[in-house]
């Protein structure tokens, strides 16, 4: 473990419980309270969210992008220029990955193909 004071960044750690006991139900509940948290956070600042597996991963992102995608909100997560990064997107093989990446959302899990971890 790390001390407070060697960090290089502050850290903020927001945690919210649910007591729902079905773990697909309780997942797609939290998907609107974490689009809330993650759009609380400055536009210039990242943003992290930890889910217990790949296949949630995907799934989470694709709730969480569900939200943004009414009205204009659809980019909101957008920070960079598209032709920055246009390079890094013809190498990804993962459809999900690149739509997501389109938005401003990105994921990383165990099973990602080795070139899209290497981004």
């Amino acid at each position: 473990n790390f001390r407070p004071t060697s960090q290089p960044a502050p850290l903020e750690i927001h945690i919210q419980s649910y007591g729902i006991p079905h773990f697909l139900s309780m997942m797609t509940a939290m998907a609107k309270p974490a689009d809330l948290i993650i759009s609380s956070v400055p536009p210039d600042k990242p943003g992290i969210v930890f889910v217990p597996s790949g296949k949630q991963c995907q799934s989470s992102t694709l709730d969480i992008l569900a939200y943004c995608v009414p009205g204009d909100y659809e980019d909101k997560f957008w920070n960079v220029n598209l032709e920055d990064i246009s390079s890094h997107l013809n190498i990804i093989q993962e459809n999900s990955l690149v739509e997501s990446l389109l938005h401003g959302i990105g994921y990383y899990h165990e099973a990602l193909i080795l070139k899209s971890k290497r981004l």
